[in-house]
C-alpha cells in the first residue's frame, strides 16, 4: 500500500522543441494553437529516395512529415571546453543536452558552475542512435569519439562530467515513455536523500529515415503528418525531435531556499503491461492501474485533478483505451459540471518519443502555472469509440481558462510501445510568503546588475536579452533590485563580464542595449577576465585629514553590516569618548568643526574603515594584504587580526584625546613636489619643518610647528612649488607628538596584540611586517612620530602581485596618490565620495571588481532585503555547424563501395590532359572548424596532418584504396584559414611503380610559378 510521500519542487526548466527554442517560445506555441509539423528537411534525407504513398514498399516511409528542430547541426562547443573535432562526432543529443541543462539551471536561479561536487543527479530518457546510424554509411569517419559521441550512458554521464555533478548519472530506455521515467526515478532519488538536486527529461533527434520506414511498415504513421489525438480521424502519428530538461528538488528544501517554484509534483508511478494483446498493444487495467498507483502515492483524489495530459498518440484504438481508463478513473465523486480537460502537446510538435513524456510535462507545468488550457489541435469530429458524453473528460477546442477556486491539480501519462507506462500528478506552487519589511532600513537607490559569458559575443548577445527584458518591467527601482539579485544569485560569473550600475530598468536597459550594439555608457563597464585565479585585492585604510559630517551616510541607512559596525563601535567608544560616535556623524546638528577635534576624528575614522571592511566581507571581498597611511594603520592592524575591535578602540580613543590635549598644536602642509626637492628648504632649522608624509613623486607632505611650517611654505614657493597648508588641528608625524607618548606608550604595553593574518605592509617601514614585529607596541609610538612612507610601502605592496586596490575611507585621497604611483591601469577604486548621497560610489567599485574577476556574494549584498527570484535573460550559446555528413542521409544503393572521405566530399575533380588529377578540397568557413585549433602566432593554418589526409585521401580516390607511404615532403608555404570558404588544389601526377607525386597549390592566383605550391610529396604503395 503506497503512501504520500515527500513533494517534489519543479524550480527550473528548458527546452528545444519544434518551433520552439525557449519555454517561454513553446507556451506562445501551445496558447496559439501552432502546428510545429513541416515536411522533412532536405538535408534530413530525400523523400525523393524513402518517400511512397504505399507505406509497405521495400525500404520506403509512408509520410513526408515531421516536428523538427531547427540547427541542430550547430553547437556552441567552446562555451563547454570541447574540442571542434570531438563536438562534431557528439550526436546531437548529447549536444542539446549540454545546453538545455545549463539553461534549466539558469531557469531555476542555481549557477551551474556552483554545483561542483554536490550529489546533483541526472536522469535522462534516450532511445535513439540516428547519428551513429550516419557513421555506418561512413565507416572510415569512426574514431574514439565516435563511440563516447554517441552511446546512450554518455548522454548523462557527460552532463555530469562537465559539471563535476556527484550524484546518480543515469540513461533510460523504456521508447516512448523514457523521459516521465526519469522524472520519477529522479523523484526517488531525492525522496531517498541520494541526491539534492536532480536533472531530469529526455532526448531524440530524427537524423536517419529508418525508423520511420520501420514505423510506416507497422503502420504507425499518419500520411498526413498530424496527431489528430482524439478525433475520429485518427490514423497514427507524426514523429517529432527535442529535448527537455526540469530541474528538481524537494519542496521543503526549495521553501527554505527561496527558490522560484513553477510547479510541485506531487506524486508519480511506474508499472508494466505485461502480458497484453501484443507486445505494443496498450493494456487498460494496467492504465489504470498506474493512474490509482500515482494519484493514491500523492495524496490527491482523482476527482480533484483539472487537467491530464494525455500520451495521446492519435491511434484509432490507442486514444478509446487510454481515455477511457483515465475516465475510470478520475470519474468517481465528480460533478457532472467540472468535467477534467485532457489534451496532447503531439497535436502540436508530434510524438518525441524519448523526449515526448518530458515535452507533456513542461506543457502541463506551464499548464498549471498560468491557469489556461491551450488547445488540443486537429480535433473536429469526436472518435466515436470515445464515449465522451459518459466520461468526466472534455477536450478543449481553443486556449481556455482553468476555472478558478480550486488548487490546480493535473496529470501527465507516457507510455511506453514496449509497455512500460508513467504517470506524474503535477500541483500549482505554494503561494509565495509575502515580503518581509526590510525594518529600519532605507531602500537602495542604485543597483549593480552583472552580466557575463564566454566570449565577447556572447555577452553582447546577452545584453540585447536582458535589456529586452528590462523594457517590459515597471520602473520602481524594486524591480531591478529583484533582477539584480536574480541574476547574481542564478549565474556563474564566466571571463568575458559586464557590469551596470542603474537607478530603473529603464536606465539599465539604455546601458544594456548601448553594449549590445558596441557603443560606450557610462553606466556600463566592460572588461574580460584575465586569468583564471581570483584577484588579489588590497585594502587601502585612509589617514586623517580626509572626515567629514555624514560621511557614508547613505551606506548606514541602506547596507546593515555597515550599520551594525557603525553602532556596535559607538557603544564601545560612548564610555571612552563621553558622547555618541552616531551624533557627532549623522545628527542634523553636526559640524565639520567639531568632527576635526583629534580626539572625534580618529575614533570616527577608524570605525568607518572597519565597518567598510566588514561589509566589504559580507559582500564576498576579502583582502590578500592591507596597507594604512597614518591613521588607517589602526584599520588595519584590525583587519589584518593584530588587534580586537575593542582593543583598536579603546587604543585609538586614547591616542586621540592625549593629542588633543597637547598645547603646542602645530600645522601641516601638503607640498606637490618629491621629497628631494622639499628636503633642502627643512635642512639645518632644528626646530623647524620636517616631512611627515612620502606619499608620492609629486605629493610630500610636511608638519611642525605652525611658524616653521609657515616658513617653510613660502620658501617652497619662492622656488616654484606649489603648497596647500592642510586643515588639521596638530602637527602630526612631528616631535611635536612626543610629549603624549608618555602616557601613550605603556597603554599601548598593555593591549594585547597577534601576529597578522592577513600581509599587512607598514607605512612605517615601508615593508611587510615580519615574525612578531606587529605585536611590539614600540611600534604605535614610533608610528605616530615617524614619517608615513607611503610611496615605499605601496610599491612593497604591489610586489605582492596585487590586482586592484580599494581604499576605505571618507574620500578618494589614497586612490589618486596610487593612481599617481602605480599609473592610470592599474585598478584603483574608492567606495565613499563626499556628495554620494546614493550609494553610486560603491556599486561602481563593486561593479569593476566583478569584471576583473572577483566572486561577489549577492545575498550579502542584498542581506536585509526581502528580494524575489525572477526570471533573468539566459545564456544566448554562440553556436558554430559542428557535422561531419556533407550529404543527407542515403539508401544503401546511392552510397559508393568506399564512401569519400569527409575532406574530398565537396571537392570538384577535374583531369588534365597530360593523364593529371586535380582535386579542388574547399575549407574554411563552417567546413572542419576544428582545423582553426591550429594557430601559429595566432594565425589559423592548415596543419600538417591536413595535408598529410587529403593526399591519402586523394591518392586513394585516384588510384584505389590501399596502404600508402607518403614520402618527400617538403612544407614551403603556410595555408591560411579564413572565415570565408577558401579552395586548395592538391595536382597528382604518376609515377613508376604504381605511385604518384603531388602538390598542393594556390587555386586563385596562376601566375605565381613554383611560389604557388604549399607542400609537395610523393605516394607509393606500401611493401
Amino acid at each position: 500500500m503506497s503512501t504520500p510521500r515527500s513533494p517534489i519542487a519543479i524550480v527550473g526548466m528548458s527546452c528545444r522543441f519544434p518551433k520552439a527554442d525557449s519555454v517561454d517560445a513553446f507556451w506562445q506555441l501551445l496558447r496559439e494553437g501552432t502546428d510545429a509539423i513541416s515536411e522533412v528537411p532536405a538535408e534530413r534525407w530525400s523523400l525523393e529516395d524513402f518517400y511512397s504513398a504505399d507505406g509497405q514498399t521495400p525500404g520506403k516511409m509512408s509520410t513526408r512529415w515531421g516536428g523538427f528542430v531547427d540547427g541542430i547541426d550547430r553547437f556552441d562547443a567552446g562555451f563547454f571546453g570541447i574540442a571542434p573535432r570531438e563536438a562534431m562526432h557528439m550526436s546531437p543529443q548529447q549536444r542539446l543536452l549540454l545546453e538545455v541543462a545549463w539553461e534549466s539551471l539558469e531557469d531555476a536561479s542555481l549557477p551551474p558552475l556552483g554545483l561542483a561536487g554536490k550529489p546533483v543527479g541526472v536522469f535522462v530518457g534516450v532511445a535513439s542512435f540516428d547519428y551513429y546510424e550516419r557513421f555506418l554509411e561512413q565507416p572510415n569517419l569512426i574514431n574514439g569519439y565516435t563511440l563516447t559521441g554517441n552511446a546512450y550512458s554518455v548522454a548523462a554521464n557527460r552532463l555530469s562530467y562537465v559539471l563535476d555533478l556527484r550524484g546518480p548519472s543515469v540513461v533510460v530506455d523504456t521508447a516512448c515513455s523514457s523521459s516521465l521515467v526519469s522524472v520519477h526515478l529522479a523523484c526517488q532519488s531525492l525522496q531517498l536523500g541520494e541526491s539534492d538536486l536532480a536533472l531530469a527529461g529526455g532526448t531524440h533527434a530524427m537524423l536517419a529515415p529508418w525508423v520511420t520506414v520501420a514505423a510506416s511498415k507497422g503502420e504507425f504513421m499518419a500520411p498526413d503528418g498530424r496527431c489528430k489525438t482524439f478525433d475520429a480521424r485518427a490514423n497514427g502519428y507524426v514523429r517529432g525531435e527535442g529535448t527537455g530538461l526540469v530541474v528538481l528538488k524537494r519542496l521543503e528544501d526549495a521553501l527554505r531556499d527561496g527558490d522560484r517554484i513553477r510547479a510541485v509534483i506531487r506524486g508519480s508511478a511506474v508499472n508494466q503491461d505485461g502480458l497484453s494483446n501484443g507486445l505494443t498493444a496498450p493494456n487498460p487495467q494496467a492504465q489504470v492501474a498506474v493512474l490509482k498507483q500515482a494519484y493514491r502515492g500523492a495524496g490527491v483524489e482523482p476527482k480533484d485533478v483539472g487537467y491530464v495530459e494525455a500520451h495521446g498518440t492519435g491511434t484509432r484504438l490507442g486514444d478509446p483505451m487510454e481515455l477511457n481508463a483515465l475516465g475510470s478513473v478520475l470519474a468517481p465523486g465528480r460533478s457532472a459540471q467540472e468535467p477534467c480537460w485532457v489534451g496532447a502537446v503531439k497535436t502540436n510538435i508530434g510524438h518525441l518519443e524519448a523526449a515526448a513524456g518530458i515535452a507533456g510535462l513542461i506543457k502541463t507545468v506551464l499548464v498549471v502555472e498560468h491557469g489556461e488550457v491551450p488547445p488540443n489541435l486537429h480535433f473536429e469530429t469526436p472518435n466515436p469509440l470515445i464515449p465522451f458524453a459518459q466520461l468526466p473528460l472534455a477536450v478543449p477546442r481553443a486556449l481556455t481558462e482553468w476555472k478558478p477556486g480550486r488548487p490546480r491539480i493535473a496529470g501527465v501519462s507516457s507510455f511506453g510501445f514496449g509497455g512500460t507506462n508513467a504517470h506524474v500528478v503535477v500541483a500549482e506552487a505554494p503561494a509565495r510568503a509575502p515580503a518581509a519589511p526590510a525594518g529600519t532600513l532605507s531602500e537602495r537607490t542604485v543597483h549593480l546588475l552583472c552580466l557575463s559569458s564566454r566570449s565577447e559575443g556572447g555577452l553582447r548577445a546577452l545584453a540585447s536579452r536582458q535589456a529586452e527584458r528590462l523594457a517590459g518591467l515597471r520602473e520602481e527601482g524594486s524591480a531591478l533590485a529583484d533582477v539584480a539579485f536574480s541574476a547574481g544569485i542564478g549565474r556563474s560569473p564566466l571571463p568575458e563580464r559586464l557590469a551596470v550600475v542603474a537607478r530603473t530598468p529603464s536606465e539599465a536597459a539604455g546601458a544594456l542595449s548601448a553594449f549590445s550594439e558596441g557603443k560606450a555608457h557610462p553606466a556600463a563597464l566592460h572588461l574580460k577576465r584575465k586569468g583564471k585565479r581570483k584577484p588579489r585585492l588590497a585594502f587601502l585604510f585612509t589617514g586623517q585629514g580626509a572626515q567629514y559630517v555624514g560621511m557614508a551616510r547613505a551606506l548606514h541607512q541602506t547596507q546593515p553590516v555597515f550599520r551594525d559596525v557603525i553602532e556596535r563601535c559607538d557603544q564601545l567608544l560612548a564610555p571612552l569618548l563621553g558622547r555618541s560616535l552616531l551624533e557627532v556623524l549623522y545628527a542634523p546638528a553636526a559640524s565639520n568643526d567639531t568632527l576635526r577635534m583629534t580626539a572625534l576624528a580618529q575614533p570616527a575614522l577608524f570605525s568607518l574603515q572597519v565597518a567598510l571592511a566588514e561589509m566589504l566581507r559580507s559582500f564576498g571581498v576579502v583582502p590578500s594584504a592591507v596597507l594604512g597611511h597614518s591613521i588607517g594603520e589602526f584599520a588595519a592592524a584590525h583587519v589584518a587580526g593584530v588587534l580586537s575591535l575593542e582593543d583598536a578602540l579603546r587604543l585609538i580613543a586614547e591616542r586621540g584625546r592625549l593629542m588633543q590635549a597637547l598645547d603646542a598644536p602645530g600645522a601641516m602642509a601638503a607640498v606637490f613636489a618629491e621629497a628631494r626637492q622639499v628636503l633642502p628648504q627643512l635642512v639645518g632649522r632644528a626646530e623647524g619643518a620636517r616631512i611627515a608624509a612620502y606619499n608620492s613623486a609629486s605629493n610630500t607632505v610636511i608638519s611642525g610647528p605652525v611658524e616653521a611650517v609657515a616658513a617653510a611654505v613660502e620658501s617652497l614657493r619662492a622656488q616654484g612649488l606649489r603648497c596647500q597648508p592642510l586643515s588639521v588641528s596638530h602637527a602630526f608625524h612631528s616631535r611635536l607628538m612626543e610629549p603624549a607618548m608618555p602616557a601613550f606608550g605603556p597603554l599601548a604595553a598593555g593591549i594585547p596584540m597577534a601576529r597578522p593574518k592577513v600581509p599587512w605592509v607598514s607605512t612605517l617601514l615601508a615593508r611587510s611586517m615580519v615574525g612578531d614585529e606587529a605585536r611590539d607596541p614600540g611600534y604605535w609610538v614610533r608610528h605616530a612620530l615617524e614619517p608615513v612612507r607611503f610611496m615605499e610601502g605601496l610599491g612593497a605592496l604591489h610586489k605582492e602581485k596585487i590586482d586592484a586596490y580599494i581604499e576605505l575611507g571618507p574620500r578618494p585621497v589614497l586612490t589618486a596618490l596610487a593612481r599617481d604611483i602605480l599609473g592610470e591601469g592599474v585598478p584603483c577604486l574608492p567606495l565613499v565620495r563626499e556628495g554620494d548621497e546614493e550609494g553610486r560610489t560603491l556599486f561602481e567599485s563593486l561593479g569593476q571588481l566583478f569584471t576583473l574577476g572577483a566572486e561577489l556574494d549577492w545575498r550579502g549584498i542584498d542581506q536585509g532585503r526581502a528580494r524575489q527570484r525572477v526570471a533573468v535573460a539566459q545564456q544566448p550559446f554562440q553556436r558554430e555547424r559542428y557535422w561531419l555528413f556533407e550529404h543527407p542521409a542515403s539508401a544503401p544503393s546511392a552510397r559508393t563501395a568506399s564512401a569519400a572521405h569527409p575532406m574530398l566530399a565537396r571537392a570538384e575533380r577535374s583531369e588534365g590532359p597530360d593523364g593529371t588529377v586535380r582535386f579542388r578540397v574547399p575549407l574554411g568557413g563552417d567546413l572542419f572548424p576544428y582545423l582553426g585549433d591550429h594557430r601559429i602566432f595566432g594565425a589559423e593554418v592548415l596543419p600538417a596532418t591536413g595535408y598529410i589526409e587529403i593526399a591519402q585521401a586523394a591518392v586513394n580516390a585516384w588510384l584505389g584504396e590501399r596502404e600508402w607511404v607518403l614520402e618527400d615532403l617538403e612544407f614551403r608555404r603556410p595555408f591560411f584559414m579564413s572565415k570565408e570558404t577558401r579552395t586548395l588544389d592538391i595536382h597528382l601526377r604518376r609515377e613508376g611503380s604504381g605511385g604518384a607525386q603531388f602538390s598542393f597549390e594556390n587555386s586563385q592566383d596562376a601566375s605565381m610559378g613554383d611560389s604557388r605550391v604549399y607542400v609537395f610529396g610523393r605516394a607509393r604503395p606500401a611493401s
